[in-house]
C-alpha cells in the first residue's frame, strides 16, 4: 500500500536507477494503491489490460533473453488488498488476470506479493501457489504475502523491521 495519489509525483518517492510503475487508488479515499521498483536494465513490460479499477494491482511480465528451459516468462503481479473489499472481486481479478497471462506464455512463472490483509486464498493455492512467507507481518499476524510457482528456486524470504513509519514488517 502506497497512500500515492495523482498530487504526488513519481520523483518525490524515485529511486535512482530504477523505474516506478505505479497504480493510484483513484476512488478520492485514502490510502491503498500499489506500485513496483524495476531496476532500469531489467527487461519488464507492464501489463496495464490486466488492471480494473475496482481492485489495486501492478502486473509486471519479465522475460530475459536466456531464460531456463522450463521457463519463458515471470509474471509479477503486485497487490493490495484493503481490509473492507470483496475477497470475490479480488480473487476473480488474480485468477483472470493469471489465467490471460499463462494462456499467452504456458510456462511462465508467477510470483504474486503484496498486502493482502485477510484474503481467503484458497483458490490461489488451488492454482496451484505456495505462500512462501511464514514470519508475521503485522503484529502476529501475516498480511503480507508471496505466492508463487517457483518456490523452490529461492530461499524462504526474510521479515525484517518495518521502513519508516509503516506499521508492517519488510519482506
Amino acid at each position: 500500500e502506497t497512500w500515492l495519489n495523482d498530487v504526488i509525483p513519481s520523483g518525490v518517492v524515485s529511486i535512482s536507477g530504477y523505474v516506478i510503475h505505479r497504480n493510484d487508488r483513484s476512488n478520492g479515499r485514502r490510502g491503498g494503491g500499489v506500485a513496483v521498483f524495476v531496476r532500469q536494465d531489467i527487461p519488464c513490460e507492464r501489463l496495464t489490460s490486466l488492471e480494473a479499477a475496482d481492485v489495486e494491482s501492478v502486473w509486471m511480465l519479465y522475460r530475459r533473453p536466456r531464460m531456463p528451459r522450463a521457463l519463458s516468462h515471470v509474471v509479477i503481479g503486485a497487490i493490495y488488498h484493503p481490509p473492507s473489499a470483496d475477497d470475490k472481486v479480488m480473487t476473480s481479478h488474480i485468477l483472470s488476470s493469471l489465467d490471460s497471462v499463462t494462456r499467452q506464455h504456458p510456462h511462465a512463472g508467477v510470483i504474486l506479493l503484496g498486502d493482502f490483509n485477510r484474503l481467503r486464498d484458497g483458490a490461489l493455492l488451488s492454482y496451484p501457489l505456495r505462500q512462501v512467507v511464514k514470519s508475521p507481518t503485522r503484529g502476529a499476524a501475516i498480511l503480507d504475502k508471496i505466492y508463487t510457482n517457483l518456490q523452490d528456486w529461492y530461499q524462504r524470504p526474510v521479515v525484517l523491521p518495518n521502513i519508516g513509519s509503516s506499521d508492517h514488517n519488510a519482506v
